[in-house]
Formats: structure tokens, C-alpha cells, sequence
């Protein structure tokens, strides 16, 4: 059975029994799906290479999940087997369902068909949409309506990545890397931006906007969208007008900043017209501001008045790794960013330059050999705000060494650039040993990347608790 066979997941879904075996279930979205599939009254297991918190939360919320990939996984109580897009076709799990004609469905399918009939608000595009959908669900939260939420990214406690509300309203983040997100067709679609990404799945950006376009015709209720992205209103052009947010002055939800610091925003707000007010949220950078505008906007359509959405943006945080603080100790700060893309990383740093600091000392782990390749000059100027950069191996993510893809060609970019205090690492380890020879009181350290880099902030961590 085709892996993004819609109809069919729907028909299993309303059956509300049997066994979901998820093949790849520690990472953030699937976590989440699984999670949720439990609660719609189905038995639900998973397998994952790694151990975290998030497997530790799956397991706390009664889900088995075994160690390592095994055909033995998928007995004869396995009715349906959904998979990641990292966890390969020819992946044990798989091949066995295949063979006992147990149907193998896509992450992205599953949640797609999941929503579908519910009162969802489903939030994609290139960049922010894991900090939008989390401000959607914390302001819907706060407004009292105890949205269920599916989110890429750890929100509301150690592991954390879904919630089974008590309200009608589930958010989630739709992923456009495998191009699954084509297939949603939500109650509202709320879109944050698109550049081009994910040169492993789309061919060219028109084949990624089109993907885009159809997830937007797709909505049945509402469509929010950022004015201030050209790629946007390239694919919003031939749809209809929408509801549209931004700094943009023809926006219908217009945000503008007063007043930012290292640690809070405060942006006024206008809604087709009409001033709000002032909104403070604890999260800096001008990315997120239209962020929170979006997320307001989505709280606004769902009955949340502006006073209450104001209340509520006291309560708004950032998901983990977000400019997320590691540690502060000895005049050291550590932050760890889940940043990749060029636009991201130099939204980052930013954001950083905003902060308290002697320098800012980064390292930096590309994520995919394709992404590297095809995007490999802007990093350049996106990582020019760093006094020192260390960068690190790429994490490939089930991709093989691509040619140009590798750290060494981006190592090529930066010397052609004459870029300076660019250090080359042959591992995480070399990364970590060459931040300890240059990092003194008052630097801000930056960890950036998708992959696992995340654990030279916990090594820094260990090494200034020491």
C-alpha cells in the first residue's frame, strides 16, 4: 500500500483499533504522532537507534519503544507501520511489513489524515514554523482553550512534543522536507515563508512552491500567510487574499516594533486597521515578532479576544534549542540553536550580537551534504557576525558524502571569502577540544546545527561546572 495513500490512513484511523508500529519514533515528529495515535485509542509501539528524553517521555506515556531496528518488531499484532522519512524503505521493519502486506504509511500522511476532519490549524514554510505553531498553542492555551498540539521540537517539559487537549483545536507543524505537506488539508493553513530547502527532496524551487501551493488551496477554512515574504506572495498570487500578518503596513495582523532588548519584545499590533495595543513576549529578534504576529493572528480567528492574547503573550516561550540557554557559568554563556539554513544562522547571531558579550565564539554543524552543496557560498555572510568559527563534520542525516556537499568544500567557501578565525574540526570531539583552547570569561558560545552538535553545549556545561 503506497506510503502516502491519504484515503486509506483515514479509513484506518476511524477504526480506532489495532497496533501502530512507528520505525523511527524518537524523533520529534514522530514522537508526537505516535503519541497522539495512542490517545485516538490505538495500541502503539516504536523503535528507535538512540535513547533521549523524548523516548523516555514516549515510555512514561505507556508507548513500548525497543532499542535498535529488527524485523521481530512487526508480530502479528502489527496492523499498520508508519515511518519516518530517515528510516530507509529497505529498513527492516519495513521489508517485513511489506512482506505480511501490513500497510507502511509516511509520518507526514498519518498526521495529515489525522487532522483532517478536526478544527486544526496546521502551520508550515522555510523558517519558523516550529516557533509559530508553539506561540499558536501557548496563546490558544493561555485564551483557555486547551488546544492539542503536535510540534517539531520539545515545548512544554523535557521531551515533551505533543499534547491531547480537552479543547477542539489541534496545531500542528506540517513538514515540507518530504513533500507530504501537499497533502494536508486542514481547517486553517497558516503559512510563515518559503526560500528555497530540502534540495534532497525537491528538484528546483518552483517544485517546492508548488508543494507549498497546494497546502494552501488545500485549507478548507482559513488561510494566514506572512506579508512580508516575496516567495509567499509569489504562491499566494493565484490563490485569493487570505488573512495576512507581517511588519508589512498592507498587513491585516501588522505588527510593528517599539521596543526590543536581549531578552523581550514588544511589538504593537493593529488588526485590519484598528490599534491593539501593546504586546511583550520573552523572545528576541525581529524573525520572531512576526512570529508572534502570526500566532496572534491565529488565536484572534479561533475567538481569542486582543485583550486575552495580550495576557497570553506573557506566557509565550521559545521551544528547546531555540536560542536555547545551555548554562551560564564562569562569564561563560552557551547557547544552542537548532539553526541550518543560512537565513536562520544569520537570525541567529543577530539575535546574539544583541546579547551581553565579550565575543561570540561559534560552532557550527552543517546539516546534509545536498543543503551544504547547494547553499554553500551564503554561509559565508551569514556566520560573518561570529568573532571565532569552528565548523564541524557534516551531520548527513541517512544522506552519503555528496561532492561539494562535504565540510571541507564549505571550509573552501569561507578561505575564497578571506574570511578569518575559521577553524576546520575532523569531529565533534576536535570541534569541542579547539572551542576550549579559544573560549574565555565573556564570550557568548554558540552551538548551532540539527544534528547532534547539540552535545558540545552540554560538554561545555560540564567542563565550566567543573
Amino acid at each position: 500500500m503506497p506510503d502516502r495513500d491519504v484515503a486509506s490512513i483515514r479509513l484506518w484511523l476511524r477504526s480506532g483499533q489495532g497496533h501502530a508500529h512507528f520505525a523511527g519514533i524518537g524523533g520529534v515528529g514522530m514522537a508526537g504522532l505516535a503519541f497522539l495515535v495512542g490517545k485516538a485509542g490505538f495500541r502503539v509501539s516504536g523503535c528507535d537507534l538512540v535513547e533521549s528524553r523524548i523516548t523516555a517521555w514516549l515510555r512514561a506515556n505507556g508507548i513500548q519503544v525497543h532499542s535498535g531496528h529488527d524485523a521481530a518488531h512487526i508480530d502479528q499484532s502489527v496492523t499498520a507501520l508508519i515511518r519516518t522519512p530517515a528510516v530507509r524503505p529497505d529498513a527492516p521493519e519495513v521489508k517485513r511489513a511489506r512482506e505480511k502486506g501490513v500497510p507502511v504509511y509516511l509520518r507526514g500522511a498519518v498526521l495529515a489524515a489525522l487532522i483532517e476532519d478536526r478544527a486544526s490549524i496546521a502551520v508550515t514554510g522555510t523558517h519558523g514554523k516550529t516557533t509559530t505553531s508553539t506561540f499558536t498553542a501557548q496563546l490558544l492555551s493561555a485564551c483557555g482553550r486547551d488546544p492539542s498540539f503536535c510540534i517539531g521540537a520539545e515545548v512544554a517539559g523535557p521531551g515533551v512534543v505533543a499534547h491531547a487537549g480537552r479543547g477542539k483545536q489541534i496545531v500542528v507543524e506540517a513538514d515540507e522536507s518530504d513533500g507530504t505537506v501537499a497533502l494536508y488539508r486542514p481547517e486553517t493553513a497558516l503559512l510563515t515563508n518559503i526560500e528555497y530547502d530540502h534540495m534532497e527532496h525537491f528538484g528546483s524551487e518552483a517544485e517546492m512552491e508548488d508543494c507549498f501551493r497546494a497546502f494552501a488551496r488545500a485549507a478548507r477554512r482559513h488561510v494566514i500567510w506572512c506579508a512580508d515574504d516575496p516567495g509567499l506572495r509569489r504562491v499566494m498570487a493565484g490563490i485569493g487574499n487570505g488573512i495576512t500578518y507581517g511588519l508589512s503596513d498592507k498587513a491585516d495582523c501588522r505588527a510593528a516594533v517599539e521596543k526590543m532588548t536581549a531578552d523581550e519584545t514588544t511589538i504593537r499590533l493593529w488588526w485590519r486597521g484598528a490599534d491593539q495595543g501593546l504586546f511583550t513576549c520573552a523572545a528576541a529578534g525581529m524573525h520572531n515578532a512576526v512570529n508572534a504576529a502570526g500566532a496572534a493572528a491565529a488565536a484572534h480567528l479561533y475567538g481569542c479576544s486582543f485583550d486575552e492574547i495580550r495576557d497570553g503573550f506573557c506566557e509565550l516561550h521559545l521551544a528547546r534549542r531555540r536560542f536555547e540557554q545551555v548554562c551560564d557559568l564562569k562569564g561563560v554563556r552557551v547557547i544552542s540553536d537548532y539553526a541550518h539554513h543560512p537565513t536562520e544562522i544569520r537570525a541567529l547571531i543577530e539575535v546574539a550580537r544583541m546579547q551581553p558579550h565579550r565575543r561570540i565564539i561559534a560552532v557550527f554543524q552543517p546539516h546534509r551534504y545536498t543543503r551544504t552543496r547547494a547553499l554553500g557560498p551564503r554561509f559565508v555572510p551569514a556566520c560573518a557576525g561570529a568573532d571565532h568559527l569552528i565548523l564541524a563534520p557534516v551531520y548527513p542525516a541517512s544522506e552519503a558524502p555528496l561532492d561539494g556537499g562535504r565540510i571541507e568544500d564549505l571550509h573552501r567557501h569561507f578561505e575564497e571569502a578571506g574570511a578569518r578565525n575559521v577553524q576546520l574540526a575532523g569531529s565533534l570531539e576536535d570541534a569541542w577540544a579547539r572551542v576550549r583552547t579559544v573560549l574565555q570569561p565573556g564570550d557568548l558560545l554558540l552551538v548551532i546545527g540539527a544534528g547532534d552538535v547539540e552535545i558540545i553545549g552540554q560538554w561545555a556545561a560540564a567542563h565550566l561546572a567543573g
